[in-house]
């Protein structure tokens, strides 16, 4: 049996998405909304793929249909070389998000 290429270094698993989100994402300083693909959840993390540029510490917000969720831009990346795309991860501290997502269908 050989060595992995990739080794997970993330210490919580992560879920698959439908790639939808179940509401709109915004900025919450400037109410902009952002144009999103969803790429992985975690229980308190959301990965998503964007063409915005969005600063680390930046707050957003996940409007749903009965809930407001607030996330904190804690890292960005370019997204593997395609250009003028970013890969963010998104952190909530106070929402089940794999709840959330599941509840209205957008996980795999």
């Amino acid at each position: 049996m050989g060595v992995p290429l990739f080794q997970e270094k993330r210490l919580v698993p992560r879920k698959k998405l439908t790639g939808l989100l179940p509401g709109r994402i915004t900025v919450k300083e400037t109410g902009e909304q952002i144009d999103c693909k969803p790429f992985d959840i975690s229980k308190s993390g959301l990965g998503i793929i964007t063409v915005s540029s969005l600063d680390e510490g930046s707050i957003l917000t996940l409007k749903t249909h009965d809930q407001e969720i607030s996330l904190q831009v804690s890292w960005k990346k370019p997204d593997f070389g395609k250009q003028d795309l970013y890969r963010y991860g998104l952190n909530c501290d106070d929402t089940d998000l794999i709840e959330t997502f599941s509840t209205t269908g957008c996980l795999v």
